[in-house]
């Protein structure tokens, strides 16, 4: 990121999103490294970055395919090559079979999810009318309350419907940390290795037989040396954010790859520094432990309360500031303030490029 900060005082149409294409690749080399060594896959949720040029970074440190929210998500980052792919959300609409009909056949594979009793009661009701035959994997909730079997029993049902289903096929368990996001530094290891036991306990308990697939950034290099774990779908882990950074520790701050560059535009009052960018810039997402986002250089201020299209940043260190100045800010969570612009500004060997976000606002 240090690439990054040289280039703040460049005149910037801002607010602009900055991402450090070297630190990226450097990124992904080292989660790919990590895998490698330890014989398991890695299938990177590209809901993070959204971009076909990562992508295909992502692919050909090796990556064995792509995890995706949404369809639209898959549909846009074909470009990239990818020929498998994880759809790792709840489909339950006839209105999705279509687009899923078209999204398996540009792919070698399309593996879906069966996320509740409920939900792939109805999904595989919906792929009776089809000539789709899926690979599936059954959620598991080790934590977070989201989408998961709540009990081994829920699970071994899960597998009944999916055993008997004539458009799906069995593959494994998979799982989301995300949990994890709110535990210090110490407790991540352990909780690692309490999902990863959960994750043997449950295929154990459906035969003994399937794949094992956890996701998270938090965890993705612990669950890497977890015996019978397969491979991870980690996301933000080639970009980070004060959630990876200054809360759970799971990167260095010197490893950020992306920032957002924003212009003071007012200064209406002491100990206050109106910016360009406010809720449709950095979204509203943020833990209560931390602000909206801190400065790259550290400096003693922060992104403290957002309007639409204005932030207010505050802090001692905003004497410092004068309009006109264009900061470097780490925003807490940077999943969304990918999805809310339509490119990256990429430092590439000491030039800024227009990078696309290809699959930005893919949320079908």
């Amino acid at each position: 990121m240090k690439t990054i900060s040289k280039h703040a005082s460049v005149k910037l149409d801002t607010p602009a999103i900055l991402l450090d294409w070297e630190q990226v690749k450097k990124n992904v080399e080292r989660m790919a490294r990590i895998c490698g060594a330890h014989g398991i896959q890695i299938m990177p949720h590209i809901k993070t970055h959204k971009s076909v040029a990562i992508a295909r970074l992502q692919l050909e440190a090796g990556a064995t395919g792509l995890t995706c929210a949404k369809i639209s998500e898959g549909m846009a980052l074909l470009p990239s090559g990818v020929r498998r792919i994880f759809l790792a959300h709840s489909i339950s609409s006839a209105s999705k079979i279509p687009s899923l009909i078209e999204l398996s056949n540009h792919l070698d594979e399309l593996i879906v999810a069966a996320t509740s009793l409920k939900q792939i009661e109805v999904f595989a009701q919906l792929l009776e009318a089809t000539d789709l035959h899926l690979p599936c994997l059954l959620s598991l909730d080790t934590g977070l309350g989201r989408e998961g079997a709540r009990s081994l029993e829920e699970l071994r049902k899960m597998k009944d419907i999916v055993d008997r289903s004539s458009g799906l096929n069995y593959r494994g368990i998979y799982s989301h940390e995300g949990f994890t996001y709110m535990s210090t530094p110490q407790q991540i290891p352990e909780q690692a290795k309490a999902v990863a036991a959960r994750l043997r306990e449950a295929r154990e308990a459906l035969g003994g037989e399937g794949e094992l697939w956890p996701g998270c950034s938090v965890t993705a290099q612990y669950m890497a040396t977890e015996a019978g774990i397969t491979g991870i779908r980690p996301g933000a882990y080639l970009i980070g954010d004060l959630y990876l950074t200054r809360l759970t520790g799971a990167m260095n701050w010197e490893d950020l790859a992306l920032c957002v560059a924003t212009t003071v535009v007012d200064k209406p009052e002491p100990g206050l520094a109106l910016i360009d960018a406010g809720t449709k810039v950095f979204s509203s997402d943020k833990s209560a432990d931390l602000p909206f986002a801190l400065p790259l250089d550290q400096s003693d201020y922060a992104l403290t309360r957002m309007s639409e299209e204005h932030g207010f940043v505050t802090g001692p260190d905003t004497k410092k500031l004068s309009i006109g100045d264009v900061i470097i800010l780490v925003p807490t969570h940077i999943c969304p303030v990918v999805n809310l612009s339509d490119h990256y500004l990429a430092l590439k060997e000491n030039s800024l490029e227009m990078l696309p976000i290809e699959a930005r606002g893919c949320v079908r």
